[in-house]
């Protein structure tokens, strides 16, 4: 058996046989789509989402994205909206574990997904190894998508879980027929293309995510350069298989034919993400350790119950001043980053009242566990000093 696969065994506790390791976590949501199937039906997913993989997925697949509003306690889906939103042509239904929690309202969703017939997939993204009522999160729903990038260092990669047996079958077949060889692969792969440049430009990558890590350097900026000449041959080629469109899909793209990707992972981004899920379950514990301390100051935005075990990729702010407690924490050299509405360009039907509440108020501030004791307390200073710019949250 495959060293990476064992290691996904090993955390996940699923069988080798419902697990499919892909280019992306978009991919993996891809195939996951793909597989209901959703073309030229209706796909449920939060207003508060992503709007370049998880959009892109659903209309890479041919789906039709219908936005739910969510519930600022939990970041769950109104429930009465939900359930208008339910119509004869939807197919499936997004539930989200948002940055490293565990959200236990996914198991109403799944309910409600049974009641009407729908196929629910729990995006795992940002919560790789959090759990609920002792069991991982990904195992609720029919699909689960997992990726490698948001809470270790890897050149990307994805995970398609599949807890169906209805869609195992067709989850095999399309896994199948969508590969690409090793140069083709390279090509459609822009983010470990770049990713292996950088570990060839800066030895120790890995200790180097802190509050001091500036992306900026000149090192960081010479692999998209690189790329380019790639990109070119990729575009003279028409090469069928690229990630590209998943950065570009937008309301005209919708029921077009959807092109191939790429969906395995690649030996590359194997050999990297083995190495490093190995010592995931003590990075995610050093990031619990730290969310503890921050609690102490300025509280997270989501209350970790006796049942839930978040492994907190980002620490969630609420904010009463966001462009003042960013100016200060550049000063400081301290990384906080604002979420999805400013990072990217929303749908107007995305754009409600709950989701420009949270644009205006909440911050995300990344917690590495390569922190040192002295940057931990840098940043507990940090907010000590500025407690009075946050606020605690709905919940």
């Amino acid at each position: 058996m495959d060293q990476t696969i064992s290691e996904i065994i090993r955390f996940t506790g699923v069988a080798e046989d419902r697990l499919f390791p892909t280019t992306y976590g978009r991919t993996a949501l891809l195939l996951a789509l793909k597989s209901v199937p959703v073309r030229g039906r209706e796909v449920i997913i939060p207003a508060f989402t992503c709007p370049v993989a998880v959009l892109g997925a659903v209309i890479e697949s041919g789906g039709i994205p219908v936005f739910v509003d969510i519930n600022l306690k939990n970041l769950n889906f109104d429930r009465h909206d939900l359930r208008q939103k339910i119509t004869k042509s939807t197919a499936a239904i997004i539930s989200h574990h948002y940055f490293g929690m565990a959200n236990p309202e996914v198991v109403i969703n799944e309910h409600i997904a049974r009641k009407h017939g729908l196929v629910h997939i729990e995006d795992c993204a940002h919560s790789l190894g959090a759990q609920f009522q002792g069991c991982s999160v990904g195992k609720i729903g029919d699909l689960a998508v997992y990726s490698f990038s948001k809470n270790m260092i890897s050149p990307q990669g994805g995970l398609l879980q599949c807890n169906s047996g209805e869609l195992l079958e067709k989850i095999q077949t399309l896994y199948n027929q969508n590969s690409a060889g090793r140069i083709t692969g390279l090509l459609a792969n822009v983010d470990f293309f770049i990713f292996f440049c950088r570990l060839l430009i800066v030895k120790g990558l890995f200790e180097s995510v802190n509050t001091r890590f500036k992306p900026n350097l000149l090192p960081y900026r010479v692999p998209p350069l690189l790329y380019m000449p790639f990109r070119f041959a990729d575009i003279l080629l028409k090469t069928q298989h690229s990630s590209g469109r998943f950065y570009s899909v937008s309301r005209e793209d919708v029921l077009k034919d959807p092109s191939t990707v790429d969906i395995k992972m690649t030996g590359f981004q194997k050999y990297i993400i083995h190495s490093r899920i190995r010592l995931l379950h003590q990075m995610n514990a050093k990031r619990r350790n730290i969310a503890e301390r921050l609690d102490r100051i300025v509280p997270h935005f989501f209350l970790q119950g006796n049942d839930q075990r978040f492994v907190y990729t980002n620490y969630v702010l609420c904010t009463y001043d966001k462009a003042k407690v960013l100016s200060l924490a550049k000063k400081a050299s301290i990384l906080f980053i604002e979420t999805w509405p400013v990072r990217g360009k929303y749908w107007k039907e995305q754009n409600t009242k709950n989701v420009e509440k949270l644009k205006r108020e909440v911050l995300l501030l990344n917690i590495s566990p390569y922190w040192s004791e002295k940057e931990i307390q840098e940043v507990e200073n940090f907010l000590y000093k500025n407690k009075t710019l946050f606020f605690n949250p709905p919940g």
